[in-house]
Formats: structure tokens, sequence, C-alpha cells
């Protein structure tokens, strides 16, 4: 994500799960890019039980490990009601998840399978 190198960073063990944007909003803003380039690949928004479970799937902060796989693409996900409210997340890689807390964690296949479906204009 950007050369984050977790393994490195202070804070990087394991911590308590929580919620990724606190007061949870309505719908999250989903925004895909490519990893080299950083030009948008799609975007769009979610919202009702997707988003229950892509923020479940990305409030695990889990251990973030040392990893060197270079994903291909990344996410920006930020709340619909909150724009200081961004998680970024890694698709294709280590499938990292920095959260505006700036704790890291992982994301699950569900949230993954929910960012990765996501398509321009919804």
């Amino acid at each position: 994500m950007l050369a984050l190198d977790v393994g490195q960073q202070p804070g990087s063990s394991a911590t308590p799960s929580g919620p990724v944007f606190s007061p949870r909003p309505a719908a999250v803003l989903v925004c895909i890019y490519n990893a080299r380039s950083s030009a948008l690949v799609r975007g769009g928004t979610v919202f009702g039980s997707a988003e229950t479970a892509m923020l479940t799937g990305l409030a695990d902060r889990g251990n973030a490990a040392h990893c060197s796989a270079s994903p291909p693409q990344f996410a920006v996900i930020q709340s619909e009601s909150a724009a200081d409210q961004v998680a970024w997340v890694e698709l294709g890689g280590c499938d990292r998840v920095l959260r505006p807390d700036n704790s890291v964690g992982y994301a699950s296949a569900a949230a993954l399978k929910i960012i990765g479906s996501v398509r321009s204009g919804g």
C-alpha cells in the first residue's frame, strides 16, 4: 500500500478490533486505483447490508506482520458523512488495511469481495 512496511512501524503489533469509522456512516464511497499509475479504475457507493459486511471485514486489526508483496490495485474507502475518515486497502498482495486511526490490519475475504464488486456509478 504505497510502500507501507508495517514490519518497521511502531505500534504494528496486534491491537483490539473496533469499528473502522465512528460514528458509522450510512454509506461509504469506494474508489479503486491502479497501484503503479494511481489511475482511478472504478468507484461507487456501498450501503446497506453490503456496507455492514464490508466494514465488519475491515474491523479486525489482527497482527500486521511484514509483507513485501506489491498489490496491483488499492482501494480508498471514505465515510460519506465525514471526509476525514478514510481507510486504504491493498487489493491483491498482502490485503492490509490502513485505518483512519493509523492502525493496520487485514481485510477479510468477504470485505475484499465486496470491494471488488464495486462498479462505477453505484
